[in-house]
C-alpha cells in the first residue's frame, strides 16, 4: 500500500507538477501566444520566400504555398546564415519538382549561383598538378553543372567571369567522371585532355587532393 501511494505521488516524467501542466495548457490557448506564433511563422515564411525568390515566382500560387508550408513545418526559415538557408530550401524545393521541368532547372540554377558566389571571397586559382601526380580529382566545393536541355549544360564556379558559362562536351564528360573521385592518371589514360582539366582547376570547378599512401 505504501508503494502504491508513493507511485501515485510520483512526479510526471517531465518534472512538472500538475499545476504547472495546467498553466502550460492555458498558456498554449492564450491569444498572446497564438499571435506570437503567427508572427514567427510569417517571419519564417518571408525569410524562406526571399531565399528562393526566382524559383518560387515560377510556381503556381497553390504549389508555392504548399512548399513554403511544408518547409516551415519542418523547421525551415530559422537558419542564422542566409546562404545556408537558401541552399537548403532550394534543395528541398528541387526534390518536390519533376526532373528536367523548367521550374526544376531554374531551382538548380538559383542554387548553383548562390554556391558559386559563396566561394568568390576566398577563392584562389590553383595550378594544374603534374601529369605524373597521384592526386585524385573531385568537383570544386562551390562548383555545379546544371543541365539546361538535352545537349546543353552550364558550368558554375567562383573563378568563372560572371560565375557561369556554357560547358563544352569535353567538360561535361569529365565532370561526370568526378563523382567517383578518379585519379589524375586515370583521367588522362581515358583521354581527357590536360588543357580541359587545367581550365576547370583554374576556375575552381575541379579540385584535387593528394592520394593517401597505402
Amino acid at each position: 500500500m505504501v508503494q502504491a501511494a508513493e507511485a501515485g505521488h510520483r512526479p510526471p516524467p517531465d518534472g512538472l507538477s500538475p499545476d504547472e501542466h495546467v498553466s502550460l495548457a492555458r498558456l498554449a490557448q492564450s491569444a498572446g501566444l497564438r499571435v506570437t506564433a503567427a508572427i514567427q511563422r510569417s517571419w519564417c515564411e518571408g525569410r524562406a520566400a526571399r531565399a528562393a525568390r526566382l524559383t518560387l515566382s515560377a510556381l503556381p500560387a497553390e504549389e508555392r504555398r504548399r512548399i513554403l508550408d511544408s518547409w516551415v513545418r519542418a523547421g525551415g526559415g530559422t537558419a542564422s546564415l542566409f546562404d545556408a538557408e537558401a541552399k537548403a530550401f532550394l534543395a528541398f524545393i528541387a526534390q518536390a519538382l519533376p526532373e528536367e521541368s523548367p521550374a526544376r532547372v531554374l531551382c538548380e540554377i538559383e542554387r548553383a549561383t548562390i554556391c558559386a558566389s559563396e566561394g568568390v571571397t576566398d577563392f584562389t586559382s590553383s595550378p594544374m598538378p603534374s601529369p605524373d601526380s597521384s592526386c585524385r580529382l573531385r568537383a570544386g566545393r562551390y562548383a555545379s553543372l546544371v543541365r539546361i536541355a538535352a545537349e546543353s549544360s552550364v558550368l558554375f564556379a567562383p573563378g568563372i567571369d560572371g560565375l557561369c558559362r556554357p560547358a563544352t562536351d569535353a567538360e561535361v564528360s569529365l565532370w561526370q567522371r568526378l563523382s567517383s573521385n578518379p585519379s589524375l592518371q586515370a583521367l588522362l589514360a581515358q583521354h581527357h585532355e590536360p588543357a580541359v582539366l587545367a581550365t576547370l582547376v583554374a576556375a575552381g570547378a575541379v579540385d584535387y587532393e593528394a592520394a593517401i599512401p597505402a
